[in-house]
């Protein structure tokens, strides 16, 4: 099917917005989250008598869950500013960030079969994994059709599929 730069009905440039907008809406909430949840967690800790001896690996979790959704809400913003300012790097850094995490996604998931011999939770993050690939694939598309912009000027482009589909 031919697309002619579209997605859905809408520009890639505004569906790559859209999803930026919401990502890092999402990433920012998780980040206040994990910010609460610590400080709630090491109050609540230090005032019991009995000190519970896994408080340090919770934390590391936490600390983990901090970092990630920090640098998520990062990337998620550059793709923003990317789509909205017409910057291709940008756009290509959440591009290649997003690989990596799909990578990384897909070998936790396997991981996760392998160890919990569980094929219905396999089966939902391999899912999951699956729409994050598609975006990713409407942002890649959005970078390539930036680009061709760059190439021949603001106001023409070359096509990003054969015109005769």
């Amino acid at each position: 099917m031919c697309l002619k730069g579209n997605n859905c009905g809408m520009k890639l440039e505004t569906g790559s917005l859209v999803f930026g907008i919401v990502a890092s809406v999402i990433n920012a909430a998780a980040f206040l989250f994990f910010i609460v949840y610590i400080t709630g967690f090491n109050v609540a800790n230090s005032c019991s008598e009995y000190r519970n001896y896994g408080q340090a690996g919770v934390n590391v979790g936490l600390a983990f869950g901090l970092m990630k959704s920090a640098i998520a809400f990062t990337f998620s913003v550059l793709l923003c500013i990317g789509v909205n300012e017409k910057k291709t790097a940008y756009v290509k850094a959440y591009f290649i960030y997003g690989v990596v995490v799909v990578v990384l996604l897909s070998l936790a998931a396997v991981g996760v079969v392998i160890s919990l011999g569980n094929l219905i939770i396999g089966a939902m993050a391999t899912a999951v994994i699956g729409v994050y690939a598609l975006i990713l694939h409407m942002i890649n598309l959005t970078h390539q059709k930036m680009l061709a912009g760059e190439v021949y000027g603001a106001g023409g482009h070359r096509p990003l599929y054969n015109a005769d589909c």
